[in-house]
């Protein structure tokens, strides 16, 4: 397994947008780790989704990237529960990718992007969890700094932070997660 002179936001929204034909599916929960490098962070999100129908759905999920100062991703990734990388189409402000959940069952997929952070700052969007209505059942969050790095500010207070040699992690685990506002962070060079 997810900004020096002028304030470069690194905005990435997870809002998904269902299509679907008079059913519904439920975002249930979202496992995101936030890994800070040099020049860039990496995020791999694990999502998951119930359908709680009598019918199979499928559909598309628009994840939608907001671009700040054009720092799209270089890099963008989706695999499905069963391993298999699943095909996307690049927008201009983010990716559609297709998304199958059985009758009565629940199944993740996970998203794994690249972006630049040339301002030590990054931004990923919570708040578009209320376009689906009713909040997260849990939401978990961790931020790995390394050791080279002092994390300056982090917009989520973080449960407990975990020392290595390596780095810390800072962890975050909210039940009944409906957030008023985004996961941000800073850092500076040590």
């Amino acid at each position: 397994m997810c900004m020096r002179t002028m304030k470069m936001t690194s905005v990435f929204v997870i809002s998904f947008i269902c299509f679907t034909q008079g059913q519904t599916i439920k975002f249930a929960r979202e496992k995101i780790s936030v890994e800070v490098h040099k020049d860039h962070c990496v995020l791999v999100g694990v999502y998951e989704f119930k359908n709680s129908t009598e019918r199979s759905y499928q559909g598309s999920l628009y994840y939608p990237v907001s671009k700040t100062h054009s720092l799209f991703p270089h890099f963008f990734k989706v695999i499905e529960a069963g391993g298999k990388q699943v095909a996307f189409t690049l927008g201009k402000d983010g990716i559609v990718f297709p998304i199958h959940v059985a009758a009565h069952d629940s199944t993740c997929y996970c998203v794994e992007y690249h972006q630049r952070t040339p301002d030590q700052f990054f931004e990923y969007i919570l708040t578009t969890t209320r376009f689906w209505g009713q909040p997260l059942v849990t939401a978990d969050f961790l931020i790995r700094v390394p050791e080279e790095f002092h994390l300056t500010s982090l917009s989520q207070d973080s449960d407990k932070s975990i020392k290595a040699e390596t780095g810390i992690t800072y962890c975050i685990h909210r039940r009944a997660f409906l957030p008023e506002k985004n996961l941000t962070l800073s850092w500076e060079v040590k």
